[in-house]
């Protein structure tokens, strides 16, 4: 099947909503209805509804749908579901019934013997399931027969979904937090089960006709907090957090700085990591959950990363993410509003024009509507679920730009150049607002929208980016990291050693922002890919072009990168000339060909 089990969720640390898609969780709950469906419960067999370590109709309820967004089961297998599997081996519970014979136990308060308990318990799911189908939940706030939660999933199973009434969420501590690993929850009572009741209707009230799943994310997202009611106290905008594990460090932000540049030469992974930037700001549980440590195997590092970007596409669904690239065609009417023609059959002159927000504007107002939910949220009186002190944090949303200096920075931001210092973001103590030139809208940057943006130090034809933006942008630097190509051997070279020598040679040669990326070779890592002919490619069709760039073609130097002009067999060179012995004459400005890596030798050999 390919939806995702709840176990494997689980210990993968995927607990965490939003990597799943709104499509997913609606066929999970899709498939449960075709399983259970509510004209067949009331026939539902002993063996059906529990049985150990086996699917049945309990476990389903009780485990298999966290991903949906019900809050995680809390109390004992036998306190929740009324009876229970039950052998010889286990412990005889205070206020249980047992039948040894037939291996169930039971709630005494069901009935005296098995088959009573059992058809009094099937009539009360049943019941439950009818009522929520008819959009009623009198059995919900009544004396539980059943674990609360346990009953409340089963309400929720069974709604109306033309007509929903009752989110997957029915626990006060976890409509206050987000992250599952924090929350310890005590059971709730039956005086508390009304108040429960409130809170949901005051939030389905305003869902607005959102899709659920969609919904309770942002709910969670913007009522998490680590403690209920604590805000962060950290004054610093830029204050970083070290999470190590063995040897390897991943950069978690306590605060994440707004606006961010990767910046480095071409093939160092620079566009490669924003997805890991981007999920650091908006899933970091997800990001420690899958770092891995030094000692990770290549194929866990490749499952991590796979569900780091499994992740990232549900935020990006979730439009929580969005990515663009500038250029030099692209301008301020793109990125923020402009002017679009658009046909109009019914118009006499058959074309008028509108304006059309850009794509930061789009993000920029998503983020704002954001923040109106946390307001109405509080103004619906939501806020009891954390006391008076309670302050929405707000869900934070992420562009990336892609080759940020590629494009007229000064053109494309326009105005907005500085609104988007975070000092001058909409809540900040310096907060600045302009009115944009087409809508005449008043217009502000909010302070939950993050920038992420990629430039290539390698790129002559570009000029430097904008001083006024390069001071607005924190700069992180994304070197080659031959290291990340350990134990690849083409025919006994070391191809992370080769790596290191020639950026060696190019830093002397030339500079630190024109070296070659480890993103080069990584092909070679795959199984059965590390073969001399596919070095050959690598070096003909990559390497060589991007050297000829470099050095304006002056292959003399990039013979010395190459180690060729200490090479004295013409088969080891990279470049070879049709001027015989062109080593004791000037290097021409083109060569007549080049040559495959190693040519008819078994190994290269570059040396210091």
């Amino acid at each position: 099947s390919s939806i995702p089990s709840a176990y494997m969720l689980r210990r993968v640390g995927l607990c965490n909503k939003a990597c799943m898609s709104q499509q997913v969780r609606q066929e999970i709950w899709d498939k449960f209805l075709a399983q259970w469906p509510i004209e067949k419960l009331h026939e539902m067999t002993l063996t059906e509804y529990t049985q150990l370590n086996n699917p049945c109709f309990s476990r389903c309820i009780k485990y298999e749908n966290d991903q949906l967004g019900v809050a995680r089961w809390i109390s004992g297998w036998h306190d929740g579901i009324g009876v229970y599997a039950w052998n010889s081996k286990m412990a005889k519970y205070p206020g249980r019934l047992h039948d040894e014979v037939r291996g169930f136990g039971w709630k005494h308060e069901l009935g005296e013997t098995l088959d009573e308990a059992f058809g009094n318990l099937i009539a009360h799911v049943a019941a439950i399931a009818t009522e929520a189908r008819n959009g009623k939940f009198d059995l919900l706030l009544k004396k539980k027969m059943l674990d609360v939660k346990f009953e409340w999933k089963l309400a929720f199973m069974y709604q109306d979904q033309s007509n929903l009434k009752l989110l997957p969420v029915q626990d006060i501590t976890l409509l206050a937090t987000i992250r599952r690993r924090f929350m310890q929850p005590p059971l709730i009572s039956v005086k508390q089960i009304d108040k429960v009741m409130d809170a949901n209707l005051a939030l389905m009230s305003i869902r607005d006709g959102k899709p659920i799943f969609e919904y309770v994310d942002e709910l969670q997202a913007i009522l998490a907090t680590d403690e209920y009611g604590d805000e962060d106290e950290s004054d610093d905008p830029g204050v970083y957090q070290k999470v190590c594990e063995s040897s390897e460090e991943v950069e978690m932000t306590v605060s994440a700085p707004l606006n961010v540049v990767l910046y480095g030469p071409p093939g160092t992974g620079k566009t490669y990591g924003t997805i890991d930037e981007a999920l650091t700001i908006l899933d970091p549980d997800l990001v420690l959950s899958t770092m891995g440590n030094a000692n990770s195997s290549r194929h866990d590092r490749r499952e991590h990363r796979r569900l780091r970007k499994a992740g990232f596409d549900a935020l990006v669904r979730a439009q929580r993410v969005r990515f663009v690239t500038f250029h030099q065609s692209f301008s301020y009417e793109d990125f923020v509003e402009g002017l679009r023609a658009v046909e109009e059959d019914a118009s006499e002159t058959g074309i008028t024009y509108r304006v059309e927000p850009g794509i930061f504007k789009q993000i920029c107002t998503d983020a704002q509507r954001n923040a109106q939910l946390a307001d109405e949220l509080q103004k619906t009186g939501v806020s009891f679920l954390s006391g008076p002190t309670y302050k929405a944090p707000q869900l934070p949303y992420v562009l990336i730009i892609d080759e940020i200096n590629r494009g007229n920075v000064s053109r494309i931001f326009g105005e907005l150049i500085t609104l988007i210092e975070p000092s001058k973001r909409a809540g900040a103590n310096e907060a600045l607002s302009v009115t944009l030139p087409y809508s005449k809208q008043h217009f502000s940057v909010p302070g939950n929208v993050h920038l992420i943006g990629t430039m290539n130090t390698a790129d002559r034809s570009l000029s430097g980016l904008d001083i006024a933006l390069r001071r607005r942008f924190v700069f992180k630097e994304k070197p080659p990291l031959p290291e990340l190509l350990h134990g690849v051997f083409v025919e006994g070279l070391d191809v992370g050693e080769m790596l290191a020598v020639i950026n060696q040679r190019i830093e002397v040669l030339l500079d630190r922002d024109h070296l070659l990326g480890h993103a080069y070779f990584m092909a070679l890592a795959d199984e059965g890919a590390n073969t001399l002919t596919h070095l050959s490619g690598i070096f003909r069709h990559q390497v060589l072009p991007l050297l000829q760039e470099y050095f304006f073609e002056d292959w003399e130097r990039i013979c010395w990168v190459l180690n060729d002009h200490r090479k004295k067999i013409d088969a080891h060179c990279f470049v070879i000339n049709a001027v015989p012995r062109w080593r004791s004459c000037s290097v021409p400005r083109r060569p007549a060909s080049c040559a495959s890596v190693g040519g008819n030798s078994t190994s290269l050999r570059l040396t210091s």
